[in-house]
């Protein structure tokens, strides 16, 4: 098949990611694939290596001259049997013109938030197909009345061979960090947004560090962090918190932990740093909130948001298991992701998605 991505984000988030991880397991599947994106970005970045032919452009906002023209000749020259968009401000512009150029249009919706009135009537009814990222977008879509049967589910893909644990590059990265082997390390990787719950992880952080010492943060951001953040830590303790980035790489980071924390205290989309993390087999805390419950075993033991005992206790038991019994518990969270949501399975629903697509078949959500 013969696809053509739309994505002029400049980001480096979920969305993003998505599109990279799908492109290149699509290409791996031995599908041709180009992307429309902006030179010298992320997404240029980390696609010049994927297989995907790379096209300059991007739209600022839906009615850019400069990004409809970029498309339309995108569109012109690589004559996609189907164009993908990811981002709302750009749906109209590649349902358009990917129709005119005779191509069938697949859209993707990343974000919970409603969309316009007139996107949410006529984009989903007029894209071939319309893909929510988790039944919980999905289900607020449908609440905001785009109808059910125009809404297919498929999760993010992860690429299961880049985040794996490897023990080499783990004593290499706690040594870079200077962390002692006995050190418990309790990661976080995302943006220091006070939604995001930072703020609550690093006092509960702070809070167990007073009775468990060996206990550490990795803050992995996109942005170093702001004094505010830093004056909130508890005196004396700024020793125990390390942060790193902003970096293209954030892989790497997760062989130096012992666990995750996923302290979102908004409704995410999805919960691609849970899968991540699962994925190196750590033991992952997250609330129990938006779609970060479907990045999960049915069962896991999820936390309650704002119960601030119980995220302490949740970190002061990964403390006190033996390396082994965290061992155990990521085993479980590896061969679920494994199971769930490895690009070559993702990429391999994408497809039947748009083949049922093309023989006039719709599929329905169950």
């Amino acid at each position: 098949m013969r696809l053509l991505f739309v994505a002029s984000s400049e980001n480096r988030r979920g969305t993003e990611m998505h599109l990279v991880t799908l492109a290149t397991a699509l290409v791996a599947g031995g599908h041709e694939v180009a992307a429309l994106v902006r030179p010298r970005s992320f997404l240029c970045r980390a696609l010049k290596s994927s297989g995907v032919l790379i096209i300059a452009g991007g739209f600022r906002n839906a009615l850019d001259p400069r990004g409809w023209l970029a498309l339309a000749a995108a569109c012109s020259h690589w004559k996609p049997e189907w164009v993908a968009g990811s981002f709302a401000h750009e749906y109209w512009p590649t349902l358009l013109l990917g129709r005119r150029a005779g191509a069938r249009v697949v859209l993707f919706r990343h974000m919970p938030a409603p969309l316009g009135q007139l996107t949410r009537r006529w984009v989903p009814r007029l894209a071939d197909r319309f893909i929510a990222v988790s039944s919980f977008v999905r289900s607020q879509l449908i609440a905001t009345g785009v109808p059910a049967e125009r809404v297919d589910v498929l999760h993010n893909p992860l690429d299961t061979g880049l985040f794996r644990p490897n023990p080499t590059e783990r004593v290499r990265m706690r040594r870079e960090l200077g962390v002692s082997d006995d050190s418990v390390v309790l990661g976080y990787v995302g943006t220091l947004a006070e939604s995001k719950g930072v703020g609550f992880l690093a006092r509960a952080v702070d809070e167990v560090a007073l009775a468990q010492p060996r206990l550490h943060a990795l803050w992995v951001t996109t942005a170093p962090p702001a004094q505010q953040f830093l004056e909130s830590l508890r005196p004396g303790a700024l020793s125990r918190h390390r942060f790193v980035g902003p970096c293209d790489d954030v892989a790497r980071y997760y062989n130096a932990m012992d666990a995750l924390a996923v302290p979102s205290q908004w409704r995410e989309p999805f919960g691609r740093v849970a899968i991540e993390g699962q994925a190196f087999g750590l033991p992952v805390l997250a609330n129990r909130i938006g779609g970060l419950t479907e990045a999960f075993p049915e069962g896991a033991p999820l936390l309650t948001v704002g119960d601030a005992a119980a995220w302490r206790s949740a970190i002061l038991n990964i403390v006190s298991l033996s390396p082994d019994e965290r061992l155990r518990i990521g085993e479980r969270g590896r061969a679920f992701v494994m199971e769930r949501f490895d690009m070559h399975t993702i990429a391999t629903r994408f497809i039947e998605l748009l083949s049922a697509a093309d023989s006039g078949q719709r599929e329905q959500f169950s």
